[in-house]
């Protein structure tokens, strides 16, 4: 595996290794994540594709300091996330994780508030607002702050979520599916801009999708089956062959 073009010139924001984790289903304990090991560093996007029930919720989850690794260890800036109290995982993802929501809380808010509950908390009421506009308007929807979250496009509505997760300036961003509900041409709008953020910001982002089409966008790219990660730098459809195929030999 070729390593990241970054690792030379800084330590990783993020760092998963050797996690393992699992989770019960029908009474029967199954592993979510099996050995996982990988650094994503700053201004680096990462796509990985995995089929329904892989582990990519609890790879987001792990990553977002929601959820702890049974073994294994997950870092973030060098910082072994399972030592930390809740009150300073908490901390880490109100100032420095940002989280792409799909859905507002409320419909009938206006989409400038419900991006403005997600500002910094030491924000006043206008400074907070001012802080949404700036996101909407950085994705590409400025004019739809005054609009009721109800009333947005599909396109729109990802857009306003990506905007609240940008809005604190997160060093990482996490995005569950974030093209799931758009056409193959705002896919790939969304997606390029969702790379050049990364780089533009210097944030680090971490994509999970079902689908190669969402990923191929990512700087890197990786698969995740039955809780086991393969991560390179080849096209992504090249990784995924490399993935089925180890498994089809039992490897």
């Amino acid at each position: 595996m070729k390593g990241s073009p970054y690792a030379e010139r800084m330590l990783p924001l993020l760092s998963f290794a050797g996690v393992r984790s699992g989770r019960e289903r029908s009474g029967v304990r199954k592993s979510a994540l099996v050995d996982v090991s990988f650094d994503l560093y700053a201004g680096e996007t990462l796509g990985v594709y995995g089929k329904r029930r892989a582990g990519k919720t609890t790879l987001l989850l792990m990553a977002a300091a929601l959820e702890l690794a049974e073994a294994g260890s997950v870092r973030f800036e060098g910082r072994d996330l399972k030592g930390m109290s809740d009150r300073e995982r908490a901390a880490l993802r109100r100032t420095k994780i940002g989280w792409v929501q799909h859905e507002p809380p409320r419909m009938q808010l206006r989409v400038g508030e419900w991006i403005a509950l997600q500002a910094d908390p030491d924000h006043s009421d206008r400074e907070a607002h001012r802080d949404a506009q700036e996101a909407l308007d950085r994705v590409g929807v400025g004019d739809c702050a005054e609009t009721l979250c109800r009333d947005l496009s599909d396109a729109e509505r990802t857009l306003a979520g990506i905007a609240g997760a940008l809005v604190r300036n997160p060093r990482l961003l996490i995005a569950d599916d974030p093209a799931r509900a758009l056409d193959s041409d705002e896919r790939e709008r969304t997606m390029l801009m969702l790379r050049s953020l990364a780089q533009e910001r210097d944030m680090a982002m971490l994509i999970a999708a079902p689908d190669l089409a969402t990923i191929a966008y990512a700087k890197r790219t990786g698969a995740l089956s039955g809780g086991e990660l393969i991560i390179n730098d080849d096209p992504p459809a090249d990784v995924i062959h490399i993935h089925e195929r180890r498994r089809a030999l039992g490897l």
